[in-house]
């Protein structure tokens, strides 16, 4: 299986190498895996982190291609689908989306814990945000 990433940040490369070592069964129908990075796009035009435009994506997409991001617009998911092709917005999967928060918050923790060199049993802990991890 071909597997093509677009974006940048360790996210986007942990886990095109983790997926380039996996032994994927010809049986799937997946000859294409497309993963864009997390948000897929901030401005509609373009994938973040890249200058690559999203309208680029349209020569990759036929039978067999699987396109994988987070918040990817409606009229690109509609073209891989017309093609024949998958799609996976995560941003539309509630369970992994619980899931990131977690371990975002997690990893907020323990940053906040390494930077000050103290103890969590040390600390009385309040985390305050926006959205998921709050």
């Amino acid at each position: 299986m071909e597997i093509l990433s677009f974006g940048v940040g360790a996210r986007i490369e942990i886990c095109t190498a983790a997926l380039q070592g996996m032994n994927f069964s010809s049986d799937i129908g997946v000859r294409r895996l497309i993963i864009l990075p997390i948000p897929t796009t901030r401005d509609g035009a373009y994938i973040t982190g890249t200058e690559t435009e999203l309208s680029a994506l349209l020569d990759l997409l036929d039978e067999g291609t699987f396109l994988a991001g987070y918040g990817i617009p409606r009229w690109l998911r509609e073209a891989v689908i017309s093609r024949g092709g998958g799609v996976y917005d995560s941003g539309e999967d509630e369970t992994f989306l619980l899931e990131n928060a977690k371990i975002t918050a997690h990893g907020a923790l323990g940053r906040m814990l390494t930077e000050t060199g103290r103890d969590v049993s040390e600390l009385t802990v309040g985390i305050v945000g926006y959205g998921r991890i709050g």
